[in-house]
């Protein structure tokens, strides 16, 4: 719990005490906010259009 409120006071958005590996949260973060830019473009992927 400790642990998790030194994140909180450094400004972490997500708090993962027990992950060494900062970069990994660092580009779970990137990679989110990424696919959710892209579920909410407002178009269809083009996998998903018509083929006519």
């Amino acid at each position: 719990m400790d642990a998790a409120l030194m994140g909180l006071d450094r400004g972490e958005q997500i708090t993962a005490p027990l992950l060494e590996d900062e970069a990994l949260l660092s580009n779970y973060e990137a990679v989110s906010g990424a696919l959710l830019q892209g579920m909410f473009r407002g178009t269809p992927a083009t996998r998903y259009r018509s083929r006519e």
